[in-house]
């Protein structure tokens, strides 16, 4: 077998191992690197979380709400009952005076 001919059949085994390759394993491949270069971009996401050094509960004044069965507390108490509103049988966005806003939604398993 000549050389050139030894070369043609390295670089089509070569190929066909690549194309395997990337046939099983391209997609994992692909989350894989695009996952190490955001984290080399933004380096926030190797910070280790820690405990907090306070975890009383607020004392401050606010208001109980009560949405599709859950029972939370607000620490704001001028809700804007004109625009709060409640979308289908899973989502509330509660809309407060003071600018701000909550967005509640339900997750119902299904299956």
């Amino acid at each position: 077998m000549s050389k050139p001919l030894r070369i043609l059949v390295g670089l089509g085994i070569a190929a066909i191992v690549c194309g395997a390759y990337l046939w099983f394993f391209g997609v994992q491949t692909f989350f894989i690197w695009e996952t190490r270069r955001v984290a080399r971009k933004e380096p926030i996401v190797w910070i280790t979380p820690v405990q907090l050094l306070d975890s009383s509960k607020s004392q401050a004044p606010g208001k109980q709400l009560s949405y599709f069965g859950y029972v939370f507390e607000v620490p704001w108490d001028d809700i804007d009952q004109e625009r709060t509103r409640v979308i289908g049988t899973n989502k509330a966005i509660i809309v407060f005076r003071s600018g701000k806003l909550s967005h509640f939604g339900v997750v119902r398993p299904t299956g």
